[in-house]
């Protein structure tokens, strides 16, 4: 999977199917394996792997700070 290549802090291979999925540190739910926020420091290899995907289901934004 090119986003695991591109993006290791992120994205990891599960096992039970193949798939891609967000790592767990950074998962917004345990149950949801494809949804998370991550640092800001991680925004280039996100968006690396985002335009990278041959599939194309990588998205992401960039999330404003709450005060």
């Amino acid at each position: 999977m090119v986003c695991t290549v591109l993006c290791p802090e992120v994205f990891e291979i599960i096992r039970e199917d193949g798939r891609a999925a967000i790592k767990e540190l950074w998962r917004t739910s345990k149950s949801n394996l494809s949804e998370g926020v991550v640092s800001d420091d991680l925004e280039d290899c996100v968006v690396a792997a985002s335009e990278n995907c041959p599939v194309e289901i990588i998205r992401w934004k960039r999330i404003e700070e709450r005060a």
